[in-house]
């Protein structure tokens, strides 16, 4: 009689979710800052479906080699793991069925208009070459198996490789190659406040633009967690958190680029091949359409 009385208790006992815990991506070097608008959207969209889904923890994993954070995701070693990735990376391993992808463009558009670092030394070579329309000639220094390199290759430009993201600004400072290129927010945190940035010039008169989103990526195993971000980034972007948030902290990194003073060169992303381009509805407008014009845009 006990045992029944202590299971009808259960049953009519409201049944109280647990926190839903998330693990991310961490990155290796404590000076690199890409992830902090990340985690803030991440945070901004549990935010708006903890009445559906309850609380929630958002935790960085232990840091970890690319291969190893693929691995692990395909392990489900931490619960709800998340990884970020643009499209088809060259670095993405082959087991698709694997996992699962949530198609909100996080950087809005904005990982795809490139501007370049380069030395004192490079600075006279590199205003000749652009002036006499020979940027091609120019060599660009990427990180090995980045998208980035494969989008340059495939458009005709040199481009040399560097193991990592450290070392790229080694190799920079030591005139290896002629531009690094990097996204409009990434350079203005860097130039700003990257020590291995310290010297460099950022160049002031052109800038790549290519299609090249980044989506979360998680185990395909993970259903509440791919419906609830998914639930949760749509309901911020509709309400306008997302465009309130996203010009908040990147208005002053869209200003430091002065995109709409540059010539704009656009490539083309051969990954995005076969992939509905429905996810470029949430791009924010980057270039001011009062101060841009349609022949800013060249192709090359």
């Amino acid at each position: 009689m006990k045992g029944l009385i202590f299971t009808t208790l259960l049953l009519l006992c409201p049944l109280v979710s647990a926190d839903m815990s998330i693990t991310m991506q961490a990155e290796h070097n404590p000076n690199d800052l890409r992830l902090n608008w990340v985690t803030s959207l991440l945070n901004l969209a549990l935010e708006r479906t903890t009445e559906d889904y309850g609380a929630y923890t958002l935790e960085p994993a232990p840091d970890m080699e690319l291969a190893r954070r693929w691995h692990t995701l395909k392990s489900k070693k931490y619960p709800n793991y998340i990884i970020f990735s643009t499209y088809r990376a060259p670095h993405i391993p082959e087991f698709s069925k694997d996992y699962a992808i949530i198609k909100f463009p996080l950087l809005m558009g904005l990982l795809g208009y490139r501007i370049c670092f380069h030395t004192k030394e490079k600075a006279s070579y590199i205003e000749k070459m652009l002036s006499k329309g020979l940027i091609k000639n120019l060599t660009i220094g990427q990180g090995k198996n980045w998208t980035d390199t494969a989008i340059l290759r495939h458009s005709g430009y040199t481009v040399t490789e560097a193991q990592g993201y450290a070392e790229l600004f080694k190799m920079t400072h030591a005139n290896r190659f002629d531009l690094f290129c990097r996204s409009v927010h990434e350079i203005y945190d860097e130039y700003h406040s990257h020590k291995d940035a310290q010297g460099l010039l950022v160049e002031q008169t052109f800038a790549f633009n290519y299609p090249m989103p980044l989506f979360i990526y998680t185990h395909k195993d993970n259903h509440a967690l791919v419906e609830r971000l998914s639930k949760g980034l749509e309901l911020a972007y509709q309400d306008g958190s997302i465009t309130a948030a996203f010009e908040q902290y990147m208005g002053e990194r869209v200003k430091f680029a002065r995109l709409s003073e540059r010539t704009i060169i656009q490539l083309e992303n051969p990954a995005l091949k076969g992939l509905k381009s429905d996810y470029a509805r949430y791009y924010y407008p980057i270039l001011d359409p009062t101060l841009g014009s349609s022949d800013q845009y060249i192709r090359r």
